[in-house]
């Protein structure tokens, strides 16, 4: 199986935060699954592999795949086909020191294309391992290839990653009925990307400069 448990992030002046304290409890893989693509503690729990232990037969041939965004995450739930229960402790065990300039921390970066990459190899998996929740999964795919279109447009890149905005529009109006499980917000930033993409970038220009 696998043991997972909760951090705490620490901000360069030392400051502690608890990101959440949950019960320890014993979950199976099919309840971890169906909360990954959910916000909550499960999910912040399971998104890397640095607050976990795995048994060594959970692994086997699963290796970190060559992605620069994204890769322990998928890492994480490639091993989950591989097993049984997960148990979460309510122990915080693993502390997070903030700093400026990782993946997490800077602003926009081409980085994000992979992570779409690696949250589709996901949507691949949990599709063959879990059909269950394969609708979930793309749900959340949906949703991370429509925010990363919008970010590329805000970003100007409209002319350099043409190729890729336009391949990910037509994945966004064939999928659209993925719209229905997602936020308002979501439906407003489909219609920004898929009716109003010049606007995006001089709405954020104009608000970066009042």
């Amino acid at each position: 199986g696998c043991a997972a448990c909760p951090r705490a992030r620490v901000a360069p002046e030392g400051t502690r935060t608890v990101i959440e304290r949950p019960e320890a409890t014993a979950y199976s893989t099919e309840d971890v699954v169906s909360r990954f693509f959910e916000n909550g503690f499960v999910k912040d729990c399971m998104y890397g592999p640095y607050n976990k232990i795995f048994r060594r037969e959970c692994i086997g041939d699963i290796r970190f795949k060559p992605y620069a965004y994204g890769e322990d995450v998928l890492f994480v739930f490639e091993t989950l086909s591989e097993t049984e229960a997960v148990f979460i402790d309510d122990f915080v065990g693993y502390h997070y020191r903030q700093h400026g300039g990782s993946a997490m921390q800077s602003g926009f970066s081409l980085k994000r294309l992979d992570y779409v990459k690696a949250a589709r190899e996901i949507e691949q998996c949990c599709a063959r391992q879990f059909p269950r929740h394969a609708a979930l999964a793309h749900r959340w795919v949906y949703g991370h290839a429509l925010v990363t279109v919008r970010q590329l447009l805000r970003n100007g890149m409209r002319k350099s990653q043409k190729g890729y905005i336009a391949e990910e529009k037509r994945y966004l109006k064939a999928n659209k009925k993925y719209l229905r499980g997602l936020p308002l917000r979501y439906r407003v930033m489909y219609g920004q990307v898929m009716h109003c993409p010049l606007l995006i970038r001089g709405y954020f220009s104009a608000k970066e400069n009042a």
